[in-house]
């Protein structure tokens, strides 16, 4: 008895024995249009494996239901569950539900679909009205059930609560370094980054460093960010990248780092969990400057 004839088995015990109960999960009905929803995130072990184990055993599920048809497997690999719209197969998916092409979604679990509990609730809240059900398979929740809107709810929370604790952990790391007085310069014109054990050094490229203080002296000369970048360019110089065109934006990055002095600002950004966007951390937090890190 596989996880989807067991939940039909412990329902009718608790159903009145006259109701029908008539979710695309339990119906008898023939023609269910039936789909899966299929996620391994950045975090996974044995990726491709856990993928194709999802999407195996979903296409035998419902191939083997005489009164479902297969409409498909959605799915995102190596992508976060916090935010639907950066999920390419999950939005997809939706879409083909408000084009009714979709009755019942199968998936693994609560955190497979989604980890941000406002969201979940509001897409499953959106299917309901579509008459769209979903199918949780590790908690055994039918979303069109009246009975699961709490179950749903508690589950998402705990599936929020695991990220925003990794989230914390990674964040303590950033700190406990930043206070040893280890920074992180990113890609930074003029240092190299080699890796050491688990520490990271910076050192100084001598032939980039030239550059910059070359783009710094035709600044005080008075040149132009456009005209700096166009003769770097002429010149051949390549940028970080390896590309031969040099542009203004890049100049205006290079003349206002202050890594170039030998310091580091940190914690000047700050990054909203659910959306991962990245925004100034200005009267939010406090920042430090870390003097003379190479």
């Amino acid at each position: 008895m596989d996880q989807i004839d067991k939940s039909l088995w412990i329902n009718k015990l608790w159903d009145p024995l006259e109701k029908i109960d008539d979710s695309p999960l339990h119906s008898r009905r023939q023609g269910i249009k039936v789909a899966a929803y299929c996620r391994v995130s950045l975090d996974s072990l044995g990726l491709s494996h856990s993928l194709e184990s999802q999407v195996s055993h979903y296409t035998h599920v419902i191939n083997s239901r005489d009164n479902w048809t297969f409409v498909g497997i959605y799915f995102d690999n190596l992508v976060t569950g916090r935010k639907a719209s950066l999920r390419r197969g999950f939005t997809r998916m939706l879409r083909h539900c408000e084009e009714h092409r979709i009755d019942l979604i199968l998936v693994k679990n609560v955190s497979r679909f989604s980890r941000n509990a406002q969201e979940l609730i509001e897409v499953i809240e959106r299917l309901k009205e579509l008459g769209v059900s979903v199918y949780f398979e590790t908690e055994n929740i039918e979303s069109t059930r009246s009975d699961t809107t709490y179950l749903l709810k508690t589950y998402a929370s705990i599936a929020q609560g695991e990220i925003e604790a990794t989230s914390q952990a990674i964040e303590w790391g950033h700190e406990r370094r930043m206070m040893k007085g280890k920074v992180n310069i990113g890609h930074t014109y003029g240092y190299d980054k080699t890796k050491v054990g688990n520490e990271t050094v910076i050192t100084i490229n001598e032939e980039q460093a030239q550059v910059v203080r070359q783009i710094y002296q035709m600044h005080l000369d008075g040149m132009s960010n456009n005209a700096i970048a166009g003769e770097l360019t002429r010149r051949g110089v390549r940028t970080y990248f390896g590309k031969e065109l040099w542009g203004p934006k890049t100049i205006a990055s290079i003349l206002s780092n202050i890594a170039y002095t030998g310091s580091v600002k940190t914690r000047k950004l700050t990054r909203d969990l659910m959306s991962n966007k990245r925004r100034s951390s200005e009267g939010i937090r406090d920042q430090y400057l870390i003097r003379k890190f190479s």
